[in-house]
């Protein structure tokens, strides 16, 4: 079987018909793909249309498991799959018609371990996002540690063909308790990556549900946002600290650690709502986790003297978890 197609679910009765069909309208064989949906403890309505469109669709199947996050559904979808490759895509958003067979069969034609095409984005409005795509030819064959050291920032992992073997091997999969999993897992993943396309095909239609985990950003999220990034920080340096990681790339990571945390704590200056007492919790651990003070380099000058302001910042008002 050449592809695994992975939607993981939960709660998404107003746009998983949607985003099954779309796979359907791929001009693929149906015996060349299986759609896997991985159905993470929905309690509405999704169950009901997943069972309805197992009986037009014979290649496809519905996972159910407890919740427990995006991240543990797609790598249970990657445990099961069949596909010599992988194809995620999220419950709300959907492929658009007969785009992916040709960067399939560039994918199969050049053996690549990664095809990365592109995403259009809507917002509620229907209208088109303005999205910067990343400046890289279509025709070269690329290493995964090159791309990142040569400004490509992977995000996310949809509108991608992962090779699954690869994936395997790799050993790399999705944090299960955190938000934004694709970042820790795109960076983590392009240390080990060989051969790297791009497609310059839109695929993928990303759309922006008002009521996904991501939108729904109330104080709480915004908190738990905050505490996912700095797992991300605290993953990928330790991840960099493995004997396989070259010292340009270990540099690399620690450069994102300290874009990312310069940011988090912009967010704690500005952000009053957020709370005495978490801001005080974050920076304690923060720094048992030697995230803070920032050392070493930013990528940009500008940031190098944001990281002095922030420290000073940080010193002036938190010189408690020092001592």
């Amino acid at each position: 079987m050449l592809l695994s197609f992975i939607i993981p679910v939960y709660n998404a009765e107003k746009y998983i018909e949607r985003c099954v069909e779309s796979v359907y309208h791929q001009g693929l064989n149906i015996n060349d793909f299986e759609v896997l949906v991985v159905n993470d403890g929905s309690t509405d309505n999704t169950s009901v249309l997943l069972n309805r469109m197992k009986v037009s669709y014979s290649n496809l199947s519905v996972i159910n498991k407890s919740n427990g996050g995006q991240g543990s559904a797609r790598n249970l979808g990657i445990e099961v799959a069949s596909g010599d490759y992988i194809m995620f895509i999220d419950a709300d958003d959907y492929l658009i018609n007969n785009q992916i067979k040709d960067c399939l069969q560039k994918t199969i034609d050049n053996n690549l371990e990664v095809c990365c095409m592109r995403i259009k984005r809507l917002l509620p409005s229907g209208e088109p996002a303005k999205v910067n795509a990343p400046n890289f030819s279509e025709v070269e064959v690329y290493t995964g540690s090159w791309l990142l050291l040569h400004g490509y920032f992977p995000a996310s992992v949809c509108a991608h063909f992962f090779k699954r073997d690869f994936l395997l091997r790799s050993g790399i999969q999705f944090l299960t308790d955190i938000m934004h999993e694709d970042v820790d897992f795109q960076l983590k993943l392009f240390a080990h990556i060989k051969r790297f396309m791009f497609c310059h095909v839109y695929v993928y239609t990303y759309y922006y549900n008002p009521e996904s985990t991501d939108r729904l950003m109330d104080i709480n999220k915004q908190k738990r946002s905050i505490r996912s990034i700095m797992r991300t920080c605290i993953d990928i340096i330790e991840y960099s600290s493995s004997s396989s990681i070259d010292y340009n790339l270990k540099t690399y990571y620690r450069k994102v650690s300290n874009s990312q945390m310069l940011s988090l704590c912009l967010k704690l200056m500005q952000n009053n709502a957020l709370g005495k007492d978490f801001k005080k919790e974050f920076i304690r651990e923060a720094f048992k986790a030697n995230l803070l003070p920032i050392r070493g380099e930013c990528f940009s000058w500008k940031s190098n003297i944001l990281k002095i302001i922030i420290n000073i910042w940080i010193s002036y008002n938190f010189n408690f978890i020092e001592s």
